[in-house]
């Protein structure tokens, strides 16, 4: 269009002159700049005072409404959306989705209306292709439900480029008869805005991932490859790629391959080369799996660091860098700008978090936690009483539970609230507990969880930062303990060796196997000329009195066990034998000779000996139990021992002559040894006692005796 110059000169001293002034400054803007976008008629309904039968839902191009779908008298008839844009392309074809309530079952018919020519009227002849009524029915719906308009505009060749203005008409029974005056019956009007570009004008930049993953990154140094698409495709398809904000936590090169720094976001853009006024940006999120950290630790963030963050869709994310701290140069923080400053968006809701694992060991009870915080945000406490908004809370959970971003921690499934809500402290302060109970979390991984919490009603800065965390162990009791008998199917463990088991390989070599009958497996590999050794608990009762017993569920032929003792669970050099080899066949129990008392000894090992490659055996039920404790070609009902329990003494009677008593404590300490049929017990304390009996035909009887 022909730009049109005027030479005015207006007095304005009435009314008339007024608004002649304003006709010519109207007709020169439509002789430079095109149609006025505000001028287009405002459409009348003939039931005005019914209730609306609303479009719900309009999708075109980029635009994405969704409005109510009430049945509602305070729903305006017409609604002016044309703030809402997209790009079209001459010669392209674009998709209109249209939902919509019909009030039950009726029909309704859809008509769109697009000013191609730009002349500020709705033409309502089908011959000059600015309206479009032949489109599928609406039909019973609530304009929430699947039922859907859809139709394919084609932008005409010659449409006049720059903004024009496209009307829908949603209309009860029949199509819309005109635009601007009766559009419809019932139903509903909705005005949206097209910029329209010529065949070869880049009008948007889109960004996808490749092979459609998720826009995350789980390593350093691993990489995410983006692909940019600028439409139409018959414009350049060359971007330039930057990072935006983040560039602590990535990097991008000129294809679009991003590379993980450190756990963070970032801002990717990719802007068109051809109109630099185009481009896309998508965030990419940086979460470096834990490992998780043995006590005590401390953490001041300006090192290397293993924190992860929930901060998928959030305005405000937690993030390491340095836009302020207590000491040092970093601290852990919430920021709207990734990572640039300690400030958050007060106007959009957001919930996110940063955890850390921390191994606890068998036995932990009590652990120290100090931290130095701070957090303005928002809240109120008063007559009503308190009310948190904007703020930081701080958790102990099980390393099972996964913090999701947008969703709130609660006090379940054993999750632990360390303190209250963490707000009104603008700058740095400290918290102390030196009396945490973590006996819960004991011989587990538990994560340390900050929580930063806002609504989308005001706040006050600086949002939450975390520095100088400190995590120190309080007591640790030996979980590991002897004890006198133990029964173990392994159904309870989730992995080998654990629960004061221990073993002289590791997996796949040494395993725990199967989910319902599950067994320790022991697999050669290519060690068939080494041992193997599975070592139980501790225990106090290896005293000549006491078996292992034990069920072999598969065995490969060929292999032997021999039960022993060690001196401590890795002294494998120890190992005293007892008994004779074991040949396992698949299926079988077998139970040990009761194992004699070796000196300083407290541990029994099942020791494997594949003999060859390849060889696998497994065990389950493994117990430690008392033996019978009749050997020889005697019953044990034949030998009695009376009285018992005794006060000083007590007298083995038998038809055999006694040769030797050996007598043994709980412990599997000798006590005395005499070769007389009257034990003598004056001396000793009380407790039970184990009596071994030997005859003079070599047989032996052992029984237990109780002194009072």
């Amino acid at each position: 269009m022909n730009k049109l110059y005027f030479n005015l000169k207006v007095l304005l001293n009435s009314t008339a002159n007024a608004r002649t002034f304003f006709y010519l400054a109207t007709c020169l803007l439509s002789a430079t700049s095109g149609f006025a976008q505000n001028d287009y008629c405002i459409p009348t309904l003939n039931q005005p005072n019914a209730a609306t039968e609303p479009i719900s839902l309009v999708q075109f191009g980029t635009i994405d409404n969704a409005s109510s779908a009430e049945l509602d008298v305070e729903i305006p008839k017409y609604e002016d959306f044309s703030d809402l844009s997209t790009d079209v392309q001459r010669g392209e074809s674009y998709t209109l989705t249209v939902q919509g309530n019909t009030d039950g079952d009726n029909i309704n018919y859809i008509t769109i209306y697009i000013d191609w020519n730009q002349d500020g009227v709705f033409s309502n002849s089908l011959s000059q292709n600015e309206k479009y009524q032949y489109t599928d029915a609406l039909t019973n719906s609530n304009g929430l439900d699947d039922v859907y308009m859809t139709y394919d505009i084609i932008i005409p060749t010659d449409a006049v480029l720059g903004t024009t203005r496209m009307r829908i008409v949603k209309n009860y029974q029949s199509p819309s008869p005109a635009p601007c005056t009766s559009v419809a019956v019932f139903g509903q009007v909705e005005d949206y805005s097209l910029a329209v570009a010529d065949t070869n004008s880049v009008y948007n930049v889109e960004i996808a991932t490749a092979n459609d993953l998720p826009a995350n990154i789980e390593a350093v140094g691993a990489t995410l490859e983006l692909i940019a698409t600028v439409h139409p495709n018959t414009a350049s398809q060359a971007v330039i790629w930057t990072v935006e904000a983040g560039s602590d936590y990535a990097t991008i090169n000129t294809s679009g391959l991003v590379t993980a720094l450190t756990s963070g976001a970032a801002l990717i853009r990719a802007t068109s080369v051809e109109d630099d006024t185009k481009y896309y940006e998508i965030e990419v999120y940086i979460s470096i799996p834990q490992t998780a950290v043995v006590p005590d630790f401390t953490e001041n963030f300006d090192g290397a660091t293993n924190w992860t963050f929930t901060n998928e869709g959030q305005a405000n994310k937690w993030l390491i860098g340095n836009a302020t701290s207590n000491s040092g140069d970093k601290s852990l923080y919430i920021s709207n700008d990734y990572g640039t400053s300690n400030t958050y968006t007060t106007s959009i809701s957001t919930r996110s978090h940063a955890y850390r694992d921390i191994a606890l060991p068998e036995g932990t009870t009590t652990a120290t936690l100090s931290f130095d915080w701070q957090a303005a945000g928002d809240f109120y406490s008063g007559g009503w009483g308190d009310f948190y908004y904007d703020y930081l809370r701080v958790w102990i959970v099980p390393a099972s539970y996964t913090p999701t971003a947008g969703t709130a921690i609660n006090s379940e499934n054993g999750n632990l609230q360390i303190g209250s809500h963490f707000v009104n402290q603008d700058g740095f302060a400290s918290y102390y507990n030196d009396e945490l109970d973590l006996s819960a979390f004991a011989g587990e991984n538990m994560r340390l969880v900050f929580e930063w919490t806002n609504d989308n009603d005001g706040g006050n800065q600086p949002a939450a930062a975390v520095d100088n965390i400190e995590f120190l162990l309080g007591e640790v009791s030996d979980p590991c303990v002897a004890v006198a008998t133990f029964d173990y199917s392994f159904e309870d463990f989730t992995t080998f060796p654990e629960q004061c088991w221990s073993a002289s390989h590791g997996s796949p070599m040494i395993m725990l196997t199967g989910t319902a009958d599950k067994a320790v497996q022991v697999y050669s590999f290519m060690a068939g000329t080494s041992d193997f050794y599975l070592v139980t608990p501790q225990v106090s009762t290896i005293d000549g009195l006491h078996v292992l017993e034990f069920e072999v569920s598969t065995a490969s032929t060929g292999m032997n066990i021999q039960i022993g003792t060690l001196l401590n669970p890795t002294d494998y050099a120890s190992f005293v034998p007892a008994g004779t080899l074991i040949t396992p066949a698949t299926g079988n129990s077998y139970t040990s000779v009761a194992i004699p008392a070796v000196a300083n000894h407290s541990y029994v090992a099942i020791k494997i000996i594949p003999n060859g490659n390849h060889r696998a055996v497994s065990i389950s039920n493994v117990e430690w139990k008392m033996g019978n404790l009749s050997v020889g070609s005697f019953e044990k009902n034949l030998v009695k021992v009376y009285p018992n329990p005794t006060t000083d003494y007590a007298t083995i009677q038998s038809d055999e002559k006694v040769k030797e008593v050996r007598l043994y404590n709980q412990m599997g300490q000798l006590i005395k040894i005499q070769d007389l049929n009257v034990i003598d017990f004056t001396n000793v304390s009380s407790g039970i006692y184990f009596a071994e009996i030997l005859f003079e035909d070599n047989t032996t009887v052992k029984q237990k005796i109780v002194r009072k």
